[in-house]
């Protein structure tokens, strides 16, 4: 387990300051969590705000874009600086949007339902308007901006973007309810109602049978080590970032030894994309927000059936112009060095961003 002083975000924003420099971060517990053994474990949520924006233009409203970090439930954190891409740095500063990046208890010390709870209780403190949520935090920390609630998309990568992609299905699509930016105002503050739009890159997580077969073909990690990682932990203690690699191998050793699937409550869960997918859209086809999936076609992490398969059920309960994928050839995290330079991702967030603006 990575100990507190390699998670603190100091040393995470120093593994590589250069790449979040155009940004003023700050943070913050979003929620807290009693732990088996009586004591208090704290979640973190970052808030990175765009330096040229709130120095040019203070009191402009800045439209918001939630990011969820990968690393396969069992590693990562919200400000791991590698695991934001060029090209969404650059997205964030050209659309005058703020990213909330929020932390969320990892597997095996936690199971997948307490994941999908740390997302739910995220997204209600986005949208809370008392003294502990996030636009009371955001008064404090940055008094020369204001968050347009009313304007929201969430993006993550491989298991972030199956967050994201749960998260689009679960708190859905914007509705313009109560909002004050439907109609071009700011008079009022806007409030949260939905998401315009989510992007996902290389989403893992579709259902067991994509994501188990290759996994098991990788180095086969014995399962006394997983056992005795899993018996030597701190009593009661949770963990809701790390610092990669570092627990990295857990996700491949709770695959190959059937671990994964019992946190994760079984085959027919709806933790799993595909069977969320059936329930919600199943449903209600109007509720789910328009949807960017890229993936790399060599991934080995997480195959590409994952974003081909989720793809194909949505188009067909949502409609086909409310599903984008896009396939390029790379591996997993193929994107990290790409800018807004590369004409077929431009091509891709302008449609994005008419769905953000509108």
């Amino acid at each position: 387990m990575a100990s507190t002083s390699e998670t603190s975000p100091a040393h995470l924003l120093g593994l590589n300051s250069e790449r979040l420099s155009d940004f003023d971060i700050s943070w913050r517990d979003f929620k807290t969590v009693s732990t088996p053994a009586g004591g208090h474990h704290g979640i973190k949520a970052y808030v990175m705000v765009p330096k040229s924006v709130s120095a040019a233009a203070p009191g402009k409203p800045l439209k918001v874009i939630v990011k969820f970090h990968g690393g396969g439930w069992t590693t990562g954190s919200a400000i791991y600086p590698p695991w934001f891409p060029l090209w969404l740095l650059e997205f964030a500063k050209e659309q005058s949007a703020a990213i909330v990046a929020p932390n969320y208890r990892l597997l095996p010390e936690s199971n997948g339902a307490d994941i999908l709870r740390d997302v739910h209780d995220f997204w209600g403190w986005l949208s809370s308007t008392d003294s502990n949520g996030l636009r009371s935090f955001v008064a404090a920390k940055h008094p020369e901006i204001v968050l347009d609630l009313g304007r929201v998309i969430a993006v993550g990568e491989s298991a972030g973007a199956h967050l994201a992609l749960q998260s689009g299905l679960t708190v859905g699509k914007y509705n313009g309810a109560n909002d004050a930016s439907a109609n071009g105002s700011m008079d009022n503050e806007s409030t949260f109602s939905g998401l315009r739009a989510v992007i996902a890159t290389y989403p893992a997580g579709a259902h067991p049978d994509i994501n188990g077969p290759i996994v098991t073909k990788a180095k086969l990690f014995p399962e006394q080590k997983l056992r005795e990682f899993m018996r030597l932990r701190p009593d009661g203690g949770l963990v809701s970032e790390a610092t990669p690699p570092s627990r990295a191998w857990l996700n491949i050793a709770l695959w190959q030894h059937g671990v994964l699937l019992e946190l994760a409550g079984g085959r027919d869960d709806p933790i799993w994309l595909l069977n969320r997918l059936r329930l919600v859209a199943g449903e209600r086809p109007d509720a789910v927000p328009p949807q960017l999936l890229i993936h790399g076609e060599e991934d080995r992490l997480a195959p590409a059936e994952n974003s081909v398969e989720y793809a194909r059920l949505a188009r067909e309960f949502c409609g086909p112009e409310r599903v984008d994928l896009v396939l390029r050839p790379g591996d997993h995290g193929f994107d990290a060095d790409i800018t807004l330079e590369a004409k077929w991702l431009r091509e891709k967030l302008e449609k994005i961003a008419m769905y953000w603006n509108s």
